[in-house]
């Protein structure tokens, strides 16, 4: 198998372009008009496979919920309560592990209800990690940075607004049409869109999921992910608020 920057994978690249901007009648029509590359650690592909539609049509969208005890279940928590971090450099980590060989392929939706404190806006982080045997699994993601995470998403809440007629339950879109900044203690629905991926899970694989206001990785050049961050929030606490009728789910793309 080949890596994104392989031989293999820049000739359908080039087979594409060709077909597109030369003209060429090169049999590109007849290919499956998807191509998924799925990983299980590292830069090389575990498998290529082939779809009519993305996410594939034979997904099937489950839900995990956050629960006090640190992990993702699929029952909610059922007593009203909530957990915070600081934002300048605090996180909550949520974790469940796959009873069997699992593909995880499409986008992951993040659900939650969240109040702030000390501030009236942050960023929120989300990220997904994969641990094998009790040791993170990374994979490559850009510049060439090969700590990267499954995958990870990012929103401010006061940015929170939905777009009603491009959203899905499984796709939020944002408006960013207006600024909404929360008051003190006030709690709003928040949905965080986490970029698509395919990866295979084994069984007994861990997935973490991680909440945080800071980035994800060091701004440096031997051993952190260059050049992009975020400025770090260099005040006030995020709380997320699990049972009682609020929402805190994950939900992923099992195949």
């Amino acid at each position: 198998m080949c890596t994104f920057y392989g031989a293999e994978a820049q000739g359908v690249q080039r087979r594409f372009f060709e077909r597109f901007l030369c003209d060429a009648d090169n049999g590109w029509d007849d290919e499956p008009p998807v191509r998924i590359a799925i990983h299980e650690t590292g830069e090389r592909p575990l498998e290529i496979r082939s779809a009519t539609t993305w996410p594939p049509s034979d997904i099937v969208w489950t839900g995990l919920h956050l629960r006090g005890d640190g992990t993702l279940s699929d029952q909610p928590e059922s007593q009203e309560q909530a957990a915070s971090y600081a934002n300048a450099d605090g996180s909550l980590s949520y974790r469940w592990t796959a009873p069997q060989a699992v593909d995880l392929i499409g986008p992951m939706t993040l659900h939650l209800d969240v109040s702030l404190e000390g501030v009236e806006d942050t960023t929120m982080l989300a990220a997904i990690r994969l641990l094998r045997d009790g040791r993170e699994v990374t994979f490559e993601g850009s510049y060439g940075f090969a700590g990267d995470v499954v995958t990870h998403g990012w929103l401010r809440p006061a940015h929170r607004t939905l777009d009603q007629e491009l959203s899905t339950d499984w796709q939020p879109v944002h408006s960013h049409a207006v600024r909404e900044p929360l008051s003190a203690g006030e709690i709003v629905p928040v949905s965080i869109a986490l970029l698509p991926q395919a990866t295979h899970l084994r069984a007994g694989d861990v997935l973490e999921l991680e909440l945080r206001s800071h980035w994800l990785f060091p701004a440096t050049p031997f051993s952190g992910q260059m050049p992009a961050r975020y400025v770090t929030e260099e005040s006030g606490s995020t709380r997320i608020h699990l049972g009682g009728g609020h929402r805190a789910e994950l939900r992923l793309p099992i195949a």
